[in-house]
């Protein structure tokens, strides 16, 4: 087994780590992402109470995209850029739309916010594609990348029945939700993230409102969990800072809930842990 070992701390409120570079959301994606968020935040009556309890549709496997996926990809793939999950992320959910939309008679009450939720997508896909380069678009992709993409693209009758999944409406806009606050994290407030990240820990379901009375911005938070993406890599470099036990020791516990349910930029296979020494805090992450 091997095991990289990783000390992070703040001095005077400041991050002492060298940066991991992301590919920045061009600020014109803002607004229609916003747009979707908007009709996202009716999903709980559009895609559950208007169906039958337990109803399911038939999706491709890679549809069901959640954020540990995004997480094994960074593990897997060396290099791997926001820009290529973003690319990956629209391919995914224009195919989880059009099925939601298929399987809706004419007369279905969803059918219209359903529709009106695709038209917004597709705005924002044409903004992102306008954002950047055209020359982004022609360029190779990572093979496993390249993979998905190709079975996402596949003509569903030349598709083994292995392929396919079965999930209701509901979590598909969830994971739609979710992801879209990972990869485009810049055009989105804390209050947004509040509202929707949640993780479990047995019986229990634990709200992500972890910036409260804290002096750090949602923004600094979502940047720090960022940087600390590059210690997912076998061939990261290893970071050493400390933190005053007496000025934060509150911010240590704070930061390892934000981990531990933000599985967005931190593996499975990463953990972490608190040592005490002197008067400082050591928080140590290892990826085995």
């Amino acid at each position: 087994m091997v095991q990289l070992s990783t000390a992070v701390c703040l001095l005077g409120g400041l991050f002492l780590i060298a940066p991991v570079l992301m590919a920045p959301t061009h600020s014109s994606m803002c607004t229609p992402l916003r747009t979707i968020n908007d009709s996202l935040s009716h999903r709980r009556r559009y895609m559950k109470h208007n169906f039958p309890i337990e109803y399911t549709i038939k999706v491709h496997n890679r549809e069901i995209f959640r954020l540990s996926n995004i997480s094994r990809m960074k593990l897997r793939t060396e290099g791997l850029n926001d820009l290529v999950l973003q690319r990956l992320w629209f391919q995914v959910y224009q195919g989880v739309l059009k099925k939601i939309l298929w399987v809706l008679p004419t007369r279905h009450p969803s059918r219209p916010y359903t529709a009106e939720l695709e038209r917004r997508f597709k705005d924002a896909q044409a903004v992102f594609m306008q954002s950047h380069p055209a020359e982004v678009f022609q360029e190779d992709l990572p093979e496993k990348i390249q993979d998905i993409w190709d079975s996402l693209t596949e003509k569903p009758e030349n598709m083994p029945e292995s392929s396919w999944r079965f999930a209701t409406p509901k979590s598909l806009l969830d994971n739609l939700c979710r992801t879209m606050y990972c990869l485009f994290s810049e055009c989105f407030s804390n209050a947004d993230v509040q509202e929707d990240c949640k993780y479990k820990t047995g019986n229990d379901t634990v709200g992500c409102n972890l910036f409260k009375n804290h002096p750090m911005s949602a923004f600094k938070w979502v940047h720090f969990v960022k940087m600390m993406s590059g210690i997912n890599s076998p061939n990261s470099s290893l970071h050493n800072v400390s933190l005053d036990v007496k000025e934060a020791s509150a911010f240590v516990f704070q930061i390892l809930d934000y981990l531990r349910f933000c599985r967005c930029f931190l593996s499975d296979r990463t953990k972490y842990f608190m040592k005490l020494r002197d008067d400082r805090v050591e928080v140590h992450f290892s990826v085995t």
